[in-house]
């Protein structure tokens, strides 16, 4: 694999089907993807895709899913952060999964990954497994032998490459909802239907009205935060 990868931003993303997730990585439709199988242990991922993929992650949020294109395995998702240009280093990994299909795409696979606002999806394989690449105008993939650990000062890559690795990841996010005037059991419907977390309930001041309802919010509706940043609420209290 080193040989064939030693050749050679961040788009905006609309969100999928699903509520508040975007897409992180390959669309997985290029065609022309061809396997290439690792050799000693290694991490790979997408450093910049033609729009309207993106390689990093437009949003803070939560890995929840991953997919991708290659054959035996494993692999392993790993999610990657920038410490000066291409110098990465490892910000989480997952579980190793093992390709379901040589013709197709293998996944979605779970994972729980917190990925952060321009932070990468990539993977870590080594001899057994292959991974699906294509060459693509505007796609660049990077290649570190060794492969990247978490933390650390970071690591330059060992190629870099003018086409797109088959690595996809589903992110999850919170896109904060207006929660003033709603009722606590509202407020909590809102929150979890927008996929936020709710976080302190602290009742307002001496002032009583006949329903409680939510007085003010930690976070501005219309914002978009991680799916585990916790909303604080006030709520006022109710009449005797």
């Amino acid at each position: 694999m080193l040989a064939l990868l030693t050749a050679t931003g961040m788009a905006s993303l609309p969100a999928s089907s699903e509520a508040n997730t975007v897409t992180v990585g390959s669309t997985l439709t290029a065609p022309g993807f061809s396997l290439v199988p690792f050799g000693p242990p290694a991490t790979v991922t997408n450093y910049s895709l033609p729009a309207p993929a993106t390689a990093t992650s437009p949003v803070d949020g939560t890995a929840v899913s991953w997919r991708f294109i290659g054959a035996g395995g494993p692999l392993t998702p790993r999610v990657l952060r920038s410490v000066n240009g291409t110098t990465l280093t490892g910000a989480g990994s997952g579980t190793p999964q093992n390709a379901t299909s040589t013709a197709g795409i293998s996944g979605p696979f779970p994972v729980s990954l917190p990925i952060k606002r321009g932070e990468f999806f990539g993977a870590d394989g080594a001899t057994g497994a292959s991974l699906g690449t294509a060459p693509a105008a505007g796609a660049v993939s990077l290649y570190f032998d060794p492969g990247l650990a978490n933390g650390g000062p970071g690591q330059s890559p060992t190629g870099t490459n003018a086409e797109e690795d088959a690595l996809s990841a589903t992110v999850r996010y919170c896109l904060v909802p207006k929660l003033k005037g709603l009722t606590g059991k509202g407020a909590r419907r809102a929150l979890q239907a927008a996929d936020c977390t709710l976080g302190k309930i602290t009742k307002a001041g001496k002032r009583r009205h006949r329903v409680k309802r939510i007085r003010t919010q930690s976070v501005k509706a219309g914002k978009s935060i991680s799916d585990t940043q916790p909303i604080d609420l006030t709520i006022s209290r109710k009449k005797k």
